[in-house]
C-alpha cells in the first residue's frame, strides 16, 4: 500500500470535515476577499460546495495513486486542480455578487 495515497485520502477526509464544521466562516484560501453583507449565506453555501469539491478530489487523488502506484508526477498534479478549483470559486462569487471587487 501506497503511503503518499493514504495520505492524500486522509487529507481529503481531514478538509471535509474542516469545510463542513467552518461552514459558516470564509475559508483559509480566501481570508483577504471582502463579502457583501446581504449575500453572506449565498456565498457560504457556495464556498461549501467548492469545498466538497476539493475534498473529493483530494481523496481521488489518494486512491488514484495507492490503486496505480504512480510516480510523485502524479502528487504534483492534484494540488493544481485544487487550486484550479479554488480560482473559479472566486470568479463564481464574483459573477454572482457576493464579492465586492
Amino acid at each position: 500500500m501506497n503511503r503518499v495515497g493514504v495520505f492524500f485520502v486522509l487529507l481529503g477526509v481531514a478538509y471535509l470535515i474542516y469545510s463542513i464544521i467552518y461552514r459558516e466562516t470564509i475559508t483559509i484560501y480566501f481570508k483577504n476577499i471582502k463579502l457583501k453583507e446581504d449575500k453572506k449565506r449565498e456565498y457560504f453555501k457556495l464556498q461549501l460546495c467548492f469545498s466538497i469539491i476539493n475534498s473529493l478530489i483530494i481523496m481521488a487523488a489518494g486512491i488514484f495513486i495507492t490503486i496505480k502506484d504512480e510516480q510523485l508526477i502524479y502528487v504534483a498534479v492534484f494540488p493544481m486542480l485544487v487550486h484550479l478549483v479554488n480560482y473559479m470559486m472566486k470568479l463564481v462569487g464574483k459573477t454572482k455578487g457576493y464579492l465586492d471587487v
